[in-house]
C-alpha cells in the first residue's frame, strides 16, 4: 500500500489509512465545524449557547441521523479514526481549562469560598438524594432488559444496584464545570458576582466529581475502596509542588524573558510544556488531564499582562477549533433512536424535572442563606444545572462496563442536553445587564 493515497493512483483519498490519517481527519473536522457553526447561527436566535449546537451537531453526525445513511459512518467516521478525533478534542479541553484558570483570581476564590462551598455542597447533596428514587425506577424498567447485541429474550443479569445508583446519582447531581465556564464567558458573566461564585462552586463540585468518578471506577473494577483517598492525597501533593516549586520558577522565567506585559514565543512554549506536563501528572494519578491545565492557569496572576497575552494568543484557536470537535465526539456516541416510545420520553421528562428541581432547591437555598437576592439565587441555580464533560465521562464508563443499559444511557444524555439548553434563556431573563448595573449602583450607594 502506498504511504499517501491520491486520486491519480485510483485510490480513495479519504479512506482511513493508519500511516496517513490526515486526509480523512481534515474531512471530518471540516464537516464538524461547518455543521456546528451552521446550527449555532440558528440556535443564537433562541438564545442557546454554542455548546448546545455542538452537542446537537455530534448527535446529527452520529448513528441516529446521518448514521442511518448507508455507508456514512464507515466512510466518514470509521471506528479506527475516532481515537484521532478524541486525542485532538482532549488536548483542546486541557488548553480551555488552562484559559479558565487564567481568568480566575485564587485570592478572590478564597475570599468567596464560604459562599461557593455552601452552594456547591447543597447543589450536590440535594439532587443526589432526589436521584435515588429515579434510579430505583430506571433500574426496574430497563436494566433487566437485553443489552445491545444480546439475543432476543436472552436473560440478563442486572448490575449491582449500588453501582447503578452511583452512576445515575452522580450524573444527575453534578455541574459541568467546562460547559458552565464557557457559557459564562459567552454571556460575559465571568466577572460578575453571580458568574464568579457559580464558577467557584462548580470548580469545587468538579473536584468532588473526580473523586466520585474514581470511586465509581474502583467499584466497577473491584479494586480497593480506599483508592479515592490515594487519589486525593496524590493530588494534594501535586498542588503543593505546583505552588512552592513550579510557580516561583515560572514567574522567574517570565521576568528573565521580559514577558511581564507581552509573552514572548519562547515563554509561550515553556508555559505550554508546563501545562501539558501538569495535565500528564493529573491524568496518571487518576483525576483527569484537564485539571492539570486548570491548576497551571490558577498559578499565573490573572491580572498580569502575561496572562492577558497568553489568553489573546490561545483562546480563539481553542474556542473555534478544538472545543467543537470535543462536543461533537460526545454526540457521536448517542443513539437517539432508542427514545422511541411515550414511556421513554416520559422518563426523560421526569428525570430532567427531578434533577432540575433538586439542583434548584439546593443552590437557591444556599445562595439565599448567603445573602444573595432572589434573582441572583435563581440565576445561580439555573447555571448550576449545566451538564457536560463529567457527566458524559461517567455515563460512558457506566455504559461500557454494563452498569447502565443503552436506553438508560440515552435518557440521561437527553437530560444533560435539556438542562443545558434551559440555562442561558432563564439566566438572560433573570440576570440581564440592566439588573447587574442596578446592583452595582446600590452597592456604590451603600459604600458611600
Amino acid at each position: 500500500m502506498a504511504l499517501f493515497s491520491n486520486i491519480l493512483s485510483g485510490q480513495n483519498p479519504i479512506a482511513f489509512n493508519m500511516t496517513d490519517p490526515l486526509p480523512l481527519f481534515i474531512v471530518q473536522t471540516v464537516i464538524i465545524l461547518s455543521l456546528c457553526y451552521g446550527i449555532n447561527i440558528l440556535f443564537n436566535k433562541i438564545r442557546q449557547p454554542k455548546v448546545v449546537a455542538e452537542v446537537i451537531s455530534g448527535i446529527i453526525l452520529g448513528p441516529s441521523i446521518m448514521g442511518q445513511i448507508p455507508g456514512f459512518n464507515d466512510t466518514i467516521f470509521p471506528k479506527q479514526s475516532i481515537p484521532f478525533l478524541t486525542l485532538v478534542s482532549n488536548l483542546g479541553l486541557v488548553l480551555f481549562l488552562f484559559l479558565v484558570g487564567l481568568e480566575l483570581d485564587p485570592k478572590l476564590i478564597l475570599k468567596r469560598a464560604k459562599h461557593a462551598l455552601g452552594i456547591s455542597v447543597a447543589g450536590l447533596l440535594v439532587p443526589f438524594v432526589f436521584s435515588c428514587g429515579v434510579a430505583v425506577l430506571l433500574y426496574k424498567e430497563f436494566e433487566k432488559g437485553p443489552k445491545e447485541g444480546a439475543s432476543e429474550g436472552a436473560p440478563v443479569t442486572p448490575p449491582p444496584f449500588g453501582q447503578f445508583l452511583l452512576t445515575c446519582g452522580v450524573a444527575m447531581s453534578l455541574t459541568a464545570f467546562p460547559v458552565l465556564a464557557r457559557i459564562l464567558a459567552e454571556m460575559q458573566l465571568m466577572s460578575t458576582t453571580v458568574g464568579f461564585i457559580t464558577v467557584c462552586a462548580a470548580a469545587a463540585g468538579d473536584i468532588v466529581a473526580w473523586i466520585l468518578l474514581a470511586l465509581l471506577v474502583s467499584l466497577i473494577n473491584a479494586t480497593t475502596p480506599i483508592m479515592p483517598l490515594y487519589v486525593v492525597l496524590m493530588a494534594l501533593g501535586w498542588c503543593i509542588i505546583l505552588v512552592y516549586v513550579v510557580r516561583p520558577l515560572l514567574l522567574s522565567l517570565v521576568r528573565l524573558t521580559h514577558s511581564e506585559e507581552e509573552p514572548s514565543q519562547k515563554m509561550i512554549a515553556i508555559t505550554l510544556v508546563i501545562v501539558l506536563t501538569s495535565a500528564f501528572v493529573t491524568n496518571i494519578i487518576g483525576i483527569h488531564a484537564i485539571f492539570g491545565g486548570f491548576l497551571i492557569g490558577l498559578l499565573i496572576p490573572h491580572d498580569s499582562g502575561f496572562a492577558e497575552g497568553l489568553t489573546r494568543r490561545i483562546e480563539d484557536l481553542v474556542g473555534v477549533y478544538f472545543l467543537p470537535i470535543f462536543f461533537a465526539c460526545s454526540g457521536l456516541k448517542t443513539q437517539v433512536s432508542l427514545l422511541n416510545n411515550g414511556q421513554t420520553w416520559g422518563l426523560v421528562i421526569m428525570v430532567t424535572l427531578i434533577s432540575c428541581f433538586g439542583k434548584m432547591l439546593g443552590c437557591v437555598s444556599a445562595a439565599r442563606a448567603n445573602g444573595m437576592t432572589w434573582r441572583e439565587s435563581f440565576s445561580i441555580g439555573f447555571l448550576m444545572n449545566c451538564k457536560g464533560l463529567v457527566e458524559y465521562i461517567i455515563l460512558n464508563i457506566g455504559h461500557d462496563a454494563g452498569v447502565i443499559s443503552d436506553r438508560v444511557f440515552v435518557i440521561l444524555i437527553a437530560m444533560c442536553v435539556l438542562l443545558t439548553m434551559i440555562s442561558t434563556p432563564f439566566v438572560g431573563f433573570l440576570y440581564p445587564v440592566s439588573y447587574q448595573k442596578e446592583l452595582e449602583r446600590e452597592a456604590c450607594e451603600c459604600q458611600g
